[in-house]
């Protein structure tokens, strides 16, 4: 997972990355950790971290961590 930075933009974004696990379903995984709420038909998405809140950047909508899961998003993975 390589952060990289865009011209204009305080915010580092993070690609996240798509594995699987030993049953075969889909895990993503952001700066090491898994994306547990994610659906396996969830393409590749970028994250942005600004002052500690992840943003999900879908297409043209941007959700707040707050916004889709307000209990623990990042799992330890």
């Amino acid at each position: 997972v390589r952060p990289s930075h865009r011209e204009g933009d305080q915010a580092g974004i993070v690609l996240i990355e798509r594995r699987f696990d030993d049953d075969g379903r889909p895990q993503h995984r952001v700066a090491g950790r898994t994306l547990t709420h994610l659906g396996p038909d969830w393409p590749a998405l970028a994250v942005s971290v600004l002052a500690g809140t992840i943003n999900l950047h879908v297409g043209q909508a941007v959700f707040s961590q707050a916004d889709l899961f307000p209990a623990q998003v990042l799992a330890p993975g």
